[in-house]
């Protein structure tokens, strides 16, 4: 179904874009003719359509589009128009990396049919490097070592701030209690910096401080309740797991204390199962286990890094077969213009 578009006497504007087809009216300007965008993905293209104010009443959109070197037109899903009526989004897929599509937009006036020819081309991730080094990672590493295969670093922070363009970051076997990583790393679109598991090997980011089972520390406040003094480097703890399970994080010390479960900040007739609170002030973790057993019978993870993966206007990054687990807000953040960056063959859990 074409979109359609309201009444606006005024005059016509002068068109922004190439025209191919115009059907012109003598005598008078030309309807003015939108301009138009198209955003390719790795597996998608999207479309976003400024339509001019001018645009007279009874004005028409439809689009279509083909792999470029095929015969047909593949007709375009409806536009998705805005409240305002002045713009239009749409997409189209899905499509294979690093495909040519040609987009062809039917926009019809009062004096007859325009079609605007565009093309583009869905992007490709870059994963082989070329004229970097590969920087290897690992737990039993040392960060002042020369990042070879037989001295490698210690932590991924220390490895990434030695990354530039085509370089690969080898990642060792094992365990990485690091968070906020590769923040501000540029590559190149054809040369991007890579950031990759050793052979046959998933390391495991891991943005948690755990409290083991037996753990000594925990006193009883009141009845189900028990706290633990903890400290992390940055003062924060954004998600808890008991034994593996997510738990429920209470408000408010009060609402722990209570037993009481809040639904949208009113107390229901349910009473706090496994439920947590962290007191950033007093250092202290509060925790209801859900059942009748002491938190020394249980295993806490506490995510105690916000992200694992911070790519703060990063560009040109591949992060692949790593596993994240145990952040407070994610485990992948694109942020601040970050463009070009790609996840490959990851594992995300408990964040």
């Amino acid at each position: 179904m074409p979109a359609i578009f309201p009444r606006n006497p005024r005059c016509p504007l002068v068109a922004l874009i190439a025209l191919m087809g115009l059907l012109g009216c003598a005598g008078r300007q030309s309807s003015p003719v939108p301009e138009v965008e198209l955003y390719p993905t790795y597996s998608a293209v999207g479309l976003e359509i400024d339509f001019p104010a001018e645009s007279p009443a009874g004005t028409e959109a439809t689009f279509e589009w083909r792999v470029r070197g095929e015969d047909g037109w593949n007709n375009g899903v409806e536009l998705t128009l805005g409240r305002q009526g002045r713009k239009a989004w749409a997409s189209i897929w899905p499509l294979a990396m690093d495909t040519p599509v040609e987009v062809r937009l039917n926009y019809r006036a009062a004096e007859g049919m325009r079609i605007l020819l565009l093309q583009t081309r869905t992007r490709k991730i870059v994963t082989e490097t070329v004229g970097g080094r590969s920087i290897f990672v690992s737990p039993r590493g040392d960060d002042g070592a020369a990042g070879t295969a037989g001295e490698p670093l210690r932590t991924l922070a220390v490895a990434a701030s030695q990354a530039g363009p085509g370089d690969r970051v080898v990642v060792g076997e094992g365990v990485y209690h690091e968070g906020g990583l590769f923040a501000g790393l540029r590559g190149e679109p054809d040369n991007p910096i890579v950031i990759t598991a050793g052979k046959g090997v998933r390391p495991v980011l891991d943005g948690s401080v755990e409290i083991g089972q037996g753990q000594s520390g925990w006193r009883p406040v009141a009845e189900g309740l028990y706290v633990i003094e903890l400290r992390p480097e940055a003062g924060y703890v954004g998600y808890l797991a008991q034994d593996g399970l997510r738990m429920f994080w209470s408000k408010t010390l009060d609402n722990m204390l209570s037993g009481e479960f809040l639904l949208n900040d009113k107390k229901t007739s349910s009473r706090l199962g496994r439920a947590w609170f962290y007191d950033s002030t007093g250092a202290k973790l509060y925790v209801r286990t859900g059942d009748a057993l002491a938190p020394s019978s249980h295993s806490y993870n506490a995510a105690v890094h916000r992200q694992g993966a911070l790519l703060d206007g990063s560009s040109n990054v591949v992060i692949q077969g790593l596993e994240f687990r145990y952040y407070g807000e994610s485990a992948v953040r694109l942020d601040n213009g970050a463009t070009g960056c790609a996840l490959l063959d990851n594992v995300i859990h408990h964040s």
